[in-house]
């Protein structure tokens, strides 16, 4: 029998390959000297036959079946090592991995036997139908040529897949199925597998069956990998397409159907969300060529229609038109209107176990009183990120300054002044939000949820998105409000520089800076008018004639999310070129040394042992069966495996939040710059793509999650489209002075100040005049203003539908259909547990019986 054969695992001891019979053989076992089969080495009844194990040969990984797609890896550790405190390190001598040692380091109590525990690994996957392919991977410098890794490559035949989906099934509907939904669950029992249904098959059959998780040291990760198939032709059919937005509903289908319905979720949102972007993206370059041709009067007074219409009309028809795309695309995939949320466990939770007195077993509970610490904690990290956001941006307008002043003969495009500015900008947006908050913040972030421990995903998931939310607005969103609502207004950009000075640099509160400073150590005049006053020795300045909300806002908001972009793309296909290549060198390292030593030294490092000599000598026996180059081939294929297994997994976490960072700078500040919504549709046409690569090629594969919508980030789009209408009444009656072109008193006192400077209204820059409007008419009308558009938007939510006619007509026909048309299984009808038509159920019998019967229902075929 040849060793690419697919064999069973107990035929393993008598498997040589003819060519190394004068190498390494190993005398053949009688069947009574074979280990007795284990307990979980039996098949279970509902799975044909016992799963098979093969080592991958170059041959293979060059045929078809070296090439079918893989659902599952396990990367399991060569060997390790015990240490007096009973815990676990890495062999650090090539001898102590060899077979060799058991000659001549039996009694040596610092190795653990690592051909048993494969063994047990290889049989727990084997016992429940599953096909495994394995592959040694990973040589370290040190190493002579002993690999790290075993890697476990698991394939579910499609009778495998097919025989435990019904289970699976079963027991998804028992987990978290309504009674609702119990007969389209049934009836979709029988349905087609997809490929990301697979993987949630495999990983329960991996998990749940066969018990294998990280927590066994000798597993180092498990994973499940890419269909190069599928991958591929999402690259070439939809992601690297020009009509991508065409076909977009095709590409959501097939993410759908191989990565699962939350990262379609995303995809589907994207798409939806750019394209609802085109009317104001056009609606916003029409704004910005009006201002270069009306009277400055005319634009100041239609500008904030556009802005009232983007916060107030578009925003809101764009959560219900979101909404009713949902409900039919619940339709579409689930044929139900309404689908309950599935809540995944979360694997992180720990808590005190309890007695369930409902289902009759023990459960885990976390007291809530015990995440209050924690919230204290991040508070006190939220008020300190507060702080240091000031702190950046008053040293970024300090810049900004020094740059307008010292290169204000040179101010056009592509000026030294334009190229200084642009380049302030990467080097403040690269920190901000790439460093700061996605290193700094979103860690913090997700360490204080995970100390906080919540039961399953979704609520870890939840907290996670309210407490960044909270973070967005107090940290991220600091340096555009600081601009939008502070450095305007007249005095308060003083008296803040003022302040940071003190605070930093020990200045008087009354210093003088900027454009008060009559020589560098001569004040003019004094910020809050009060003489006497000194120079200020601290670096903050600020100038009120040089802020231009248009154009500071420009550069954040396009710089940094194409950042985002170039990091999310660029750095992992780096990391991968880079860790590629070492892993290469190390490869052909080992290959040199074993070469160098000859056959004789592989002879010498086999294990002798009958009973344990497969796994032990295959590492070393592949030198004398094949090639350089086809061990070059087979040491590719584990690289490309480790590479992935050492990426994070895709996560439409950070692209959710982006894109709600976004939709926050659209609808608050659009009114600032109007083609705003158009840099935003171009960046997104370019992120839909990266984001499908870095998907399919640079990151791992995620674990398929099931989902009835975006869940909590809809209530983060809804809260910035409510914030929105007061940011933007805000900007109308406080920060950019339109409100004051509606009175021509106004309009003349801004001619008259501009005619001073040498300028006309045309050269207008947003700013209030509280001298032509009081501040008690402003907060009169912003309270109005505000009062009329919030209620207007609330009654329109509240009156217009959420799902589509089509839709509605539906739900009275599959509610009935689920009452009447299709019965449950016969002991939900006749035990004393279940709901009565008279009334609310009542428990005539213990719980535990009732939980009994669900386990033996859910363990049938």
């Amino acid at each position: 029998m040849m060793l690419g054969e697919d064999v069973h695992l107990d035929d393993v001891a008598s498997i040589q390959r003819p060519g190394l019979a004068h190498a390494a053989s190993v005398p053949a076992m009688a069947p009574s000297m074979l280990r007795p089969s284990l307990a979980y080495s039996k098949s279970p009844r509902h799975v044909g036959a016992v799963g098979k194990f093969r080592y991958l040969t170059p041959a293979d990984l060059q045929s078809s079946t070296g090439q079918a797609p893989y659902d599952y890896v396990v990367i399991v550790h060569r060997s390790v090592r015990a240490v007096a405190d009973e815990g676990w390190c890495w062999p650090t001598s090539a001898a102590e991995r060899l077979g060799f040692r058991r000659l001549c380091m039996v009694s040596s109590p610092l190795l653990e036997d690592g051909e048993d525990e494969h063994r047990r690994l290889v049989e727990k996957l084997c016992a429940q139908g599953l096909l495994i392919d394995i592959i040694d991977g990973g040589h370290s410098s040190s190493s002579e040529m002993t690999s790290e890794y075993l890697l476990l490559l698991v394939r579910a035949s499609d009778e495998v897949a097919s025989a435990y989906a019904k289970k699976f099934r079963r027991k998804l509907w028992l987990d978290h199925g309504g009674v609702s939904d119990m007969p389209q669950d049934f009836v979709e029992v029988e349905k087609p597998i997809t490929p990301a249904e697979r993987i949630e098959i495999v990983q329960f059959i991996i998990e749940q069956r066969a018990r294998l998780s990280v927590r066994d040291r000798w597993i180092h990760t498990m994973l499940p990998v890419h269909d190069a198939k599928s991958t591929h032709a999402l690259l070439s059919n939809f992601i690297f397409s020009i009509d991508l937005e065409r076909r977009n509903a095709a590409f959501v289908d097939g993410l759908r159907h191989n990565f699962g319905e939350k990262v379609a979720y995303y995809f589907a949102l994207m798409h939806f969300y750019t394209k609802a972007l085109l009317p104001i993206a056009l609606g916003g370059v029409l704004m910005e060529i009006l201002r270069h041709t009306l009277r400055m009067t005319t634009y100041m007074r239609l500008l904030p229609i556009w802005g009232l219409v983007v916060s107030v009309v578009w925003s809101f028809s764009f959560l219900k038109a979101w909404d009713r795309r949902n409900a039919a695309m619940q339709f579409e995939w689930n044929n139900k209107v309404i689908v309950k949320q599935i809540e995944y466990p979360n694997k992180a939770f720990h808590g005190d176990e309890v007695h369930d007195s409902l289902i009759g077993e023990p459960v885990k509970v976390y007291a809530a009183w015990k995440r209050y610490p924690i919230h204290v904690l991040g508070v006190l990290f939220l008020l300190c990120q507060t702080l240091l956001m000031l702190v950046l941006v008053a040293l970024w307008v300090s810049i900004y300054e020094m740059i307008k002043d010292k290169y204000k003969a040179s101010s056009g495009f592509l000026s030294k002044q334009w190229c200084l500015i642009l380049l302030e900008g990467i080097v403040f947006g690269f920190f901000v939000d790439v460093v700061q908050w996605n290193l700094v913040v979103t860690s913090m972030g997700r360490l204080f949820t995970t100390w906080e421990n919540y039961k399953t995903e979704e609520a870890y998931e939840r907290a996670l998105i309210t407490k960044l939310f909270g973070m967005d607005f107090l940290n991220y969103f600091t340096w555009f409000f600081s601009l939008a609502f502070v450095y305007v207004i007249p005095g308060a950009g003083n008296a803040l520089t003022n302040a940071l000075n003190t605070l930093l640099f020990h200045d008087p509160s009354n210093c003088c800076f900027g454009p008060d400073l009559l020589s560098p150590s001569v004040c003019a005049r004094c910020p809050s008018g009060v003489a006497p006053c000194v120079p200020c020795q601290g670096y903050f300045t600020f100038d009120i004639r040089h802020v231009d909300l248009s154009a500071m806002f420009v550069t954040p908001i396009i710089v940094t999310q194409l950042l985002n972009i170039v990091v999310g793309v660029v750095m992992p296909l780096l990391s991968k070129l880079q860790g590629e290549r070492a892993r290469a060198a190390a490869d052909r390292a080992a290959q040199d040394r074993v070469r160098q030593g000859g056959s004789m030294k592989i002879l010498g490092a086999l294990d002798y042992d009958a009973s344990n000599a497969h796994f032990s000598n295959k590492d070393q026996t592949r030198y004398l069966e094949y090639t350089a180059t086809e061990i070059e081939i087979l040491n590719q294929k584990a690289r490309n495996v480790l590479f992935e297994s050492e990426q994070t997994a895709y996560d439409p976490y950070n692209d959710f939040h982006t894109l709600t960072v976004q939709f926050g700078f659209t609808v608050m500040f659009s009114m600032l710059w109007p083609p705003m919504p158009m840099a935003c549709l171009l960046i997104n046409l370019l992120k839909v793509r990266t984001d499908g690569y870095r998907l399919c090629r640079t990151l791992k594969r995620p674990h398929p999650r099931k989902a009835n919508g975006i869940g909590t980030w809809r209530s983060i789009f809804s809260a910035f489209a409510y914030i929105a209408v007061l940011i933007n009444v805000l900007l109308v009656c406080l920060s950019t002075g339109a409100m004051e072109f509606y009175s021509p008193t106004c309009v003349q006192e801004y001619a008259d100040a501009l005619a001073q400077e040498g300028k006309t209204l045309q050269d207008f820059v947003f700013g209030p005049n509280f001298h032509c409007v009081s501040p008690t008419v402003r907060l009169v009308v912003i309270l109005v203003l505000e009062h009329l558009f919030l209620l207007f938007v609330y009654v329109a939510m509240r009156r217009v539908p959420s799902m589509l006619e089509s839709c509605e007509a539906v739900l009275p026909l599959t509610t009935t259909s689920a009452r009447q048309d299709v019965k449950p299984p016969a002991f939900f009808q006749s035990h004393p547990g279940t709901r009565s038509a008279k009334g609310p159920r009542r428990l005539s019998k213990p719980s535990t019986e009732k939980a009994e019967l669900a386990r033996q229902w859910a363990d049938t075929p």
